[in-house]
């Protein structure tokens, strides 16, 4: 494979990583795909930035701002899977609710065992803290209820 096509695929492989955005099928995936993808990051992170500043600037033209920032919010939102927001509450969880290394490992991993519906559910005070969100427990059992069927 030439070197274009072969950069091409570290870039979708980003992307896909980073995003909800659908990428061509051959790009495929291999574990060292990732590592080659890791000078892609950054433009990735720009890329969902430009988008959150564009949803922005068009809401602006419509909306009050704080209407807009929500919308640039949700847009982000969208196209990353709140992929960024998980980072967040899971740090928050560890480093708020460990004492020790381990403890703090252990809850920063999320357990791919379980489906993505049931850590809805799984959310820690730290991480309800870091969201912004006073009982975060209850609403999220309601949506986990709502929402999974796993």
């Amino acid at each position: 494979m030439n070197r274009p096509s072969q950069e091409l695929r570290y870039f979708f492989t980003a992307l896909g990583y980073f995003t909800r955005v659908p990428v061509p099928r051959w790009v495929g995936f291999e574990a060292h795909y990732l590592n080659a993808a890791a000078r892609y990051f950054s433009l990735i992170g720009a890329l969902v930035c430009g988008l959150g500043a564009v949803v922005y600037l068009a809401a602006l033209q419509v909306f009050p701002a704080g209407v807009a920032v929500l919308l640039s919010m949700a847009a982000t939102l969208l196209v990353t899977g709140a992929f960024y927001e998980d980072g967040l509450a899971d740090c928050a969880d560890a480093f708020g609710g460990a004492y020790a290394r381990e403890d703090a490992l252990r809850i920063m991993h999320d357990c791919v065992d379980r489906c993505a519906c049931a850590q809805v559910a799984d959310i820690g005070h730290y991480a309800a803290v870091a969201y912004g969100v006073d009982d975060c427990r209850g609403a999220c059992g309601k949506l986990h209820a709502r929402l999974c069927t796993c």
